[in-house]
């Protein structure tokens, strides 16, 4: 084993974990921790758009039951204020089945786009993308399986999903800027060069 010259000979022994996972070929530069920052967010606004109808129902819902109560002089139990109207209830019921089947579509759409091109949406936006740290395409079973679903199934445990989810978005901040999630499916986020 050969010794760095410079090297501290006090310092503890180390070693790159890394060592041999990123191909030394390419010229890889990593995302940035803002625009990952940037590109999350741009996902998760995405995703409340199909929700926008549902609100739109609930504050209709809510001004038709403030006037319910005003018109009957404050009285009465305005919680109960139009629940007992079909088209209500049937405005409700299709606004939420709008919402559910709207999510659901562009979390298959998001999962189609990383799985071709190891980008969502928001990724493509802020140009970065997703790849193996061998500097491999990634498909659906690491970047959705692996990188969205295993970490999210882990997240939803008591208390120790919350201390998973923090640890998760603390990672970021080492030197290879890798969350657990890219730890457990292999990956890193990358620039995209056009």
């Amino acid at each position: 084993m050969e010794r760095d010259s410079h090297a501290n000979p006090y310092s503890p022994p180390g070693s790159d974990v890394n060592a041999g996972l990123f191909s030394a070929s390419s010229d890889v530069e990593l995302a940035e921790r803002g625009t990952r920052l940037i590109a999350v967010t741009l996902d998760g606004l995405l995703a409340c758009i199909p929700f926008l109808p549902m609100l739109g129902v609930g504050i209709y819902f809510l001004s038709a039951m403030d006037l319910h109560s005003f018109a009957n002089g404050g009285s009465g139990n305005p919680d109960l204020a139009g629940m007992d109207d079909p088209q209500m209830l049937a405005l409700i019921g299709i606004s939420t089945g709008v919402g559910m089947l709207g999510m659901l579509g562009l979390f298959i759409y998001q999962w189609v786009l990383i799985s071709r091109t190891g980008q969502s949406l928001g990724k493509k936006w802020t140009g970065i993308r997703i790849e193996l740290v061998d500097g491999n395409r990634i498909g659906f079973a690491s970047g959705v399986v692996l990188r969205n679903w295993v970490p999210k199934l882990m997240g939803v445990l008591p208390y120790l999903g919350f201390l998973f989810q923090l640890a998760d978005i603390l990672f970021i901040f080492r030197q290879d800027r890798r969350c657990i999630h890219d730890h457990i499916a292999g990956t890193r986020v990358v620039r995209h060069k056009r």
